[in-house]
């Protein structure tokens, strides 16, 4: 679950060459720093009561504080933490507030009807009682 991917993220420099043309000679090759984020899979068991049924990427990116920023870039969530577990529990219950709030959108409003289609490709509810049918459910 998230630990498994926690332990898996690595502090991993990475580096990109560079050649600057001067004239008609090519220097030799220098190493220029080059910040490039982390990327994992989201996949399984993300919440007791949520699965991934297909693997969502994430970036993990550390900021210049020392904090760390976790995304997607096909949802556009995130979330934000002090160490790397902290930001991926943090984009776990983003991503699931943002899911559940398309569902409860997704009768009125036909953009939230076919953003949940593709929603749904990622994440399943496996809990009666969370998301849409709890809420039907309290309402009646």
């Amino acid at each position: 679950m998230i630990p498994q991917l926690a332990m898996a993220v690595a502090d991993s420099p990475f580096f990109l060459f560079s050649q600057k043309k001067v004239g008609k000679t090519l220097p030799p090759i220098e190493l220029v720093p080059q910040y490039v984020p982390f990327q994992a899979y989201l996949y399984g068991d993300i919440h007791p009561d949520y699965f991934m049924i297909q693997p969502l990427q994430i970036n993990i990116e550390e900021e210049d504080d020392g904090t760390f920023v976790i995304s997607d870039d096909i949802f556009l969530v995130y979330g934000y933490g002090r160490d790397r577990l902290k930001a991926l529990k943090e984009y776990v219950s983003s991503f699931i507030d943002y899911f559940e709030l398309v569902q409860r959108n997704s009768d009125q409003n036909q953009f939230d009807k076919k953003l949940l289609t593709h929603l749904q490709t990622y994440i399943q509810c496996t809990s009666p009682m969370r998301g849409y049918n709890a809420i039907q459910t309290n309402s009646d």
